[in-house]
């Protein structure tokens, strides 16, 4: 038995990354874990790729987008 499917906003890949014990234990008395400071960076990192479009998006003009 395992988990449902949690349907299309599930994520399906994993990262792993190695660290020290002296580094593990910084990131869980400071994060929580290791996963959770992950987690944040790769938030970090999506949240710039989405500016960088919307900006994009906003440079076209109205009428480039009607041709």
């Amino acid at each position: 038995m395992g988990r449902p499917a949690l349907g299309g906003a599930a994520k399906s890949k994993t990262g792993g990354v190695r660290v020290t014990e002296t580094e593990n234990d910084y990131f869980t008395a400071t994060y929580g874990s290791l996963g959770n400071f992950l987690k944040m960076k790769v938030n970090e990192e999506l949240a710039k790729v989405a500016e960088m479009k919307a900006a994009a998006r906003a440079d076209i003009s109205p009428k480039q987008v009607m041709k």
